[in-house]
């Protein structure tokens, strides 16, 4: 339950084996760069709230579709998602909230590598990450840019994902395309570079959880 907040968000999450990279590297420069300047758009804000729909599509059954709110201040993060919420100080603690089952974990926070896309933080800099290649295959119907994501070592579940960028250079799509078969597509609706943070937006009282269950998990 921990990861799921960036499996949920970004969706990229380009998790593999440790196989031997068996593909050359030739990223595309003109996706680098809109990479960089998206990266350094970020960079600059103090906070970001990210508004999306994410629907999950399995074969042979019907989308699954929820909407949800991601703040995201640096390694800090508060991310609600239907019946869960998701929180980190990004020092300490993680907080994971089911709101049908009245549920709170606590878990010790861990802070995620540059090879877990599931990162957003990482995913900006893919274009430094030996471990992927990545081209534009061309625009979108907007004439959004769309940059393809390839995992290069062997024993990925994902076979790549695509990023789709809006021509302000904004994340407006996020395809995660799955082996077996599943395919993921964010939608970001609302991107605010500037958005107003309240002091405990990154922390969580269990004490104003009336009636909720409390499973402390951390072990440091």
């Amino acid at each position: 339950m921990t990861r799921l907040p960036f499996l949920i968000l970004f969706t990229v999450s380009f998790i593999w084996g440790s196989g031997a990279q068996n593909v050359s590297r030739d990223p595309d420069p003109r996706a680098t760069k809109l990479l960089i300047d998206l990266e350094t758009k970020i960079e600059q804000s103090k906070a970001v709230i990210y508004e999306f729909t994410l629907e999950l599509n399995f074969p042979d059954e019907e989308p699954v579709i929820q909407k949800g709110t991601f703040l995201q201040s640096g390694d800090k993060h508060n991310l609600e998602i239907g019946e869960y919420g998701f929180v980190t100080d990004g020092q300490a603690s993680y907080w994971v909230i089911d709101k049908q089952r009245k549920e709170i974990q606590i878990h010790d926070y861990t802070a995620p590598t540059d090879d877990d896309l599931t990162n957003p933080q990482a995913l900006l800099k893919i274009y430094s990450n030996e471990n992927f290649d990545y081209q534009m295959i061309g625009t979108g119907p907007a004439g959004e840019s769309v940059i393809e994501f390839k995992p290069l070592r062997k024993g990925s579940d994902y076979i790549k994902a695509r990023l789709s960028l809006s021509k302000s250079n904004m994340i407006e799509q996020i395809e995660l395309f799955n082996r077996d078969g599943s395919r993921y597509v964010l939608d970001i609706h609302d991107i605010n570079l500037s958005p107003r943070v309240e002091q405990n937006a990154f922390v969580v009282d269990p004490g104003k959880y009336q009636g909720y269950h409390v499973e402390d998990l951390r072990i440091e």
